[in-house]
């Protein structure tokens, strides 16, 4: 294998002080992080990054067109026209404000999808939008023409106050009345009320993001690519690039790659457990990958079998080679130590 790029969401941790006492043993993440050329990047934003690999033509001035492009995935053909996502949401009430819960919490069925989505397109048939819900945690809505405004991505919400992050631009009041129309409706409305009786959140908002109408093509450079995630499975889809699911260690993709591929890998063990700064899960999801993935890319570095290694994740790129074995007097630091540096 020539190249490697692993894209690992929330690997540096989460957003927040914490011990390095309880960290387990991650001497490989260690290694490869510590003898890595270190390089921080522009965004924060876990799309903005991923569209920065492939590169997808998007201006900085407006949203990741995510909506379109997970929709060609769900729907199996090009969608046409201007989409968002409306995904669904839990707000607790906070001293803060407003604090966001996503799908990874709220544990929602399809059956309870299409009854709440019911509830929200009475709601926008007076704009003459409908909600449409192929999968529980993918809303979306479909606009003839493309409202001005720019959103806030919802994984950079989770477990954040909404008040600033509401969408902005010249039609931001007309989006910020639709979303208290939506959250007046879903209040009391029977499935929210069946949910609470059975001790499950209930969903009181969605949240609008990833505007956008699907590119014309995108352009990559991987030979082949592994993730779960909708989005870049929706723009593998839409390079022509083969897309297959995540196995559980590095040994599965190096048996199935040829010498000279290059190879992305989008690995989501430690995303939702930095979002939600739950350090046990983040530490569970960090003894995953060191076990399954990072022992074996570093043996495999040092018996120059895999040429180059890219780590991304939010904010920062670590990159090495088989000749990173030779910065052995770099201090071995946790994960969480690069995060602020």
């Amino acid at each position: 294998m020539r190249n490697l790029t692993l894209f690992i969401p929330g690997l540096l941790g989460p957003d927040t002080y914490y011990s390095d006492d309880f960290s387990p043993k991650l001497d490989a993440i260690e290694s490869l992080l510590a003898r890595s050329n270190h390089t921080q990047l522009n965004t924060l934003s876990i799309f903005r990054a991923l569209t920065d690999l492939s590169p997808i033509p998007v201006d900085p001035l407006q949203d990741v067109p995510v909506a379109a492009i997970t929709r060609l995935l769900d729907d199996n053909e090009r969608p046409q026209g201007v989409w968002m996502r409306a995904d669904p949401v839990h707000l607790r009430p906070d001293r803060d404000g407003l604090i966001l819960m996503d799908s990874f919490i709220l544990g929602l069925s399809q059956h309870d999808a299409l009854a709440i989505a019911t509830e929200v397109n009475k709601v926008l048939s007076h704009y003459g939008w409908v909600l449409e819900v192929p999968y529980e945690d993918r809303w979306y809505i479909r606009m003839d023409k493309a409202p001005e405004l720019t959103t806030t991505e919802l994984p950079a919400m989770i477990s954040k106050d909404i008040r600033h992050h509401l969408p902005q631009g010249k039609d931001a009041a007309l989006f910020h009345n639709l979303l208290n129309e939506i959250q007046m409706q879903l209040f009391d409305c029977d499935v929210n009320q069946l949910r609470e009786s059975k001790g499950e959140l209930p969903v009181n908002s969605v949240w609008f993001w990833g505007l956008g109408s699907l590119p014309e093509h995108v352009r990559w450079d991987w030979s082949v690519v592994y993730s779960d995630d909708a989005f870049v499975r929706g723009m593998a889809a839409l390079a022509g690039t083969p897309c297959h699911a995540v196995p559980p260690d590095f040994d599965t993709v190096f048996a199935n790659t040829h010498e000279q591929e290059n190879v992305l890998v989008v690995l989501q063990h430690c995303q939702a457990p930095a979002q939600y700064q739950n350090m046990m899960l983040w530490h569970q999801a960090l003894e995953l990958l060191e076990n399954g993935w990072f022992k074996s890319i570093q043996e495999h570095l040092r018996w120059q079998k895999l040429h180059n290694v890219h780590i991304v994740t939010e904010g920062h790129r670590f990159s090495t080679s088989w000749l990173g074995k030779k910065r052995f007097w770099r201090k071995l630091q946790s994960p969480g130590h690069y995060r602020n540096t």
